[in-house]
């Protein structure tokens, strides 16, 4: 198996290991996901203003003392799947105990959140509220590309579906406690 992503055709079967590989090795700097249906999503490289919006919900999570190793960016999230395994890769992650390793479990994940871009208003917006349900993380929060970058907060109900919980601009969800939000992850 190369480990340098496709520019011809893909495998017959994606794997994980074909994602890692491709995500690590990938010189373009695109994002590699798939979901348990086999579905493959590739996403460019996140601008520098992407990567300001994470840095900010970072910083806020750090001095709330939340241990930094639970705070995790970009970090693959297994998908289990009837025949195949997808897996995901969020902006950011809060677990509720260290992780390690590669295509982690949703288990312990609290909180997993998007930064939209244009590539990837749908998936974020859409896709991924089915998704990240079924898989049973806990929280789902997606931070929108317009003025004031408007935070979607989606908490899993009884009924494993996300409800909309709270919509507000980011410099309000910053100014906030994160305890309010995130309840049950403690330093």
């Amino acid at each position: 198996m190369s480990a340098e992503p496709p520019d011809g055709p893909l495998p017959a079967t994606v794997t994980l290991d074909h994602l890692a590989q491709w995500n690590e090795f990938d010189q373009r700097g695109r994002r590699w996901e798939m979901s348990p249906a086999g579905t493959l999503f590739v996403t460019p490289l996140p601008s520098g203003a992407h990567a300001v919006l994470v840095s900010r919900m970072m910083g806020w999570l750090f001095r709330a003392d939340l241990p930094t190793r639970q705070i995790l960016h970009a970090v693959g999230v297994r998908a289990p799947g009837p025949e195949l395994d997808g897996g995901w890769i969020p902006d950011l992650t809060v677990w509720s105990a260290p992780v390690h390793g590669c295509w982690l479990p949703a288990g312990d994940l609290a909180m997993a959140t998007e930064v939209v871009t244009p590539a990837s208003r749908a998936v974020d917006h859409y896709v991924k509220v089915r998704e990240y349900a079924a898989i049973g993380i806990k929280r789902y929060w997606v931070v929108d590309d317009d003025v004031t970058n408007t935070v979607y907060l989606h908490r899993l109900n009884q009924a494993d579906k996300y409800e909309l919980t709270a919509m507000l601009p980011l410099a309000d969800l910053l100014k906030s406690a994160v305890g309010d939000h995130l309840p049950h992850v403690t330093a």
